[in-house]
C-alpha cells in the first residue's frame, strides 16, 4: 500500500472529529507515518473540490454530512449496492475509488 500525502475527514463541521488521530493511530500501527492529517470543511461538493485544490499527492478522506451523498455524481464514485452514500474516498494518482463503512457497507468491510 503506499502512503497518501494527506488523510482526515471532509465535511461540515469536522473541527471537532478524531477521524485525523484515528488515522494517524491506525498508521502508526501499519508502519505509515507520512501522510499530514487534514481537516476539510466543506459544505457542499464545490467547496470541497475547491478546498482539494490545495492539495497535491495522493488523499486518503472519510467523508460525513452533508458530503457524504455528492461524491458518487461529482467524483464517479459508486459504493456498496444498496448503499447511497460514499464516507471513504481515496484520490490516488488523481484516480478517485471510494466506498461506504456504514450499513452493507460495514458488513462488507467485516467480511474482507
Amino acid at each position: 500500500v503506499s502512503e497518501p500525502s494527506f488523510w482526515g475527514i471532509a465535511g461540515y463541521p469536522v473541527s471537532h472529529s478524531l477521524t485525523p488521530r484515528l488515522f494517524a493511530a491506525v498508521g502508526r500501527h501499519l508502519g505509515i507515518e507520512g501522510p499530514q492529517g487534514v481537516f476539510l470543511e466543506a459544505a457542499d461538493i464545490d467547496e470541497f473540490e475547491r478546498r482539494l485544490a490545495d492539495l497535491d499527492g495522493d488523499v486518503w478522506l472519510s467523508c460525513t454530512a452533508p458530503l457524504k451523498h455528492a461524491p458518487q455524481d461529482r467524483l464517479g464514485v459508486t459504493g456498496p449496492e444498496g448503499v447511497n452514500a460514499i464516507n471513504q474516498l481515496k484520490r490516488t494518482q488523481g484516480e478517485w475509488t471510494g466506498t461506504s463503512t456504514d450499513g452493507l457497507g460495514f458488513v462488507a468491510a467485516c467480511r474482507h
